[in-house]
């Protein structure tokens, strides 16, 4: 079996999971979830506190209890690994040693528990309509459910704009380890659109809408703040983002999502061209085909 851990907000428990699902088709086995984390008795986060957001979709894994993953982690066959190159690797306790790709994850032994963010495309690439099928929003979404911005979304040639701020300038740990995109990051990118698209329309998604509308209203372009999705179903942005035909992105791996999830042809994607604000790398998280700005 394959053993995933998952920690942080919405887009990084996807990458932990795409991760998961990928290594567990390619070893033929079942994936198994880790949420112990996100409760507050074991919860070892030294920021933001999160909590398990994969229920809106249907996956086909199964958490385990807190009975179980204690059971597992005590386990004396799971270990820290000590890769030496040109070994084969035997531990079972997979701890991410850095955020670039490692191919050799794959040769890890059964069980194996993951343990790490895993922020590249290239751990599932292979099985895109698979990871695509798994995070499908249409089975959260109500039949009767209505929303005029998706059918402009949808019928326009519309472009996501994501402007992360919320704990990245609140928090001051998270705040020096991400920072933020710069408001001529936004104008460079929304220039070069225009340039490349007939007729954009942008519209605006943030968990700081009211800022955003401050630093953008006198953009002479058509826009949309969006501003129905908060709360509980702040998701919604991510699966209206999936539905735009471009996009812009901020250094979060929640429009990394909304743009990688949207299946639109020829679509462009604009990515800022430092990730992160320390020397961490971010060589393998971008696909290759988006542009950095």
């Amino acid at each position: 079996m394959v053993i995933t851990k998952l920690q942080g907000g919405l887009g990084n428990q996807m990458f932990q999971f795409a991760a998961g699902l990928a290594l567990a088709k390619k070893k033929q086995t079942n994936l198994y979830l880790d949420i112990i984390s996100f409760n507050s008795k074991y919860s070892q986060q030294p920021v933001t506190p999160r909590k398990y957001e994969l229920n809106i979709f249907d996956l086909p894994a199964e958490i385990l209890t807190i009975a179980q993953t204690k059971k597992i982690l005590r386990n004396k066959d799971f270990r820290l690994p000590i890769w030496k190159p040109n070994k084969k690797l035997t531990y079972t306790f997979y701890k991410e040693p850095g955020y670039e790709y490692r191919p050799y994850l794959e040769n890890t032994s059964l069980p194996v528990y993951l343990d790490g963010y895993f922020q590249s495309h290239r751990y599932f690439s292979d099985y895109k309509m698979l990871i695509q099928q798994a995070f499908s929003f249409e089975k959260k979404i109500s039949h009767d459910f209505i929303s005029p911005t998706l059918t402009q979304i949808i019928n326009e040639n519309s472009v996501s704009v994501h402007i992360r701020r919320g704990d990245y300038i609140a928090d001051q740990p998270t705040n020096q380890y991400h920072g933020t995109c710069s408001i001529e990051y936004y104008k460079r990118s929304i220039e070069r659109i225009a340039n490349e698209l007939s007729n954009p329309h942008f519209f605006f998604f943030s968990d700081d809408i009211s800022w955003v509308k401050q630093n953008f209203s006198a953009l002479n372009k058509p826009k949309t703040f969006v501003a129905e999705n908060f709360g509980s179903d702040n998701w919604k942005d991510m699966y209206f983002m999936s539905k735009c035909k471009h996009h812009i992105i901020a250094n979060s791996t929640f429009s990394w999502w909304g743009a990688w999830l949207s299946n639109q042809p020829e679509q462009i994607v604009i990515a800022p061209q430092r990730w992160f604000q320390t020397n961490l790398s971010d060589k393998d998280l971008i696909p290759n085909e988006w542009i950095r700005l």
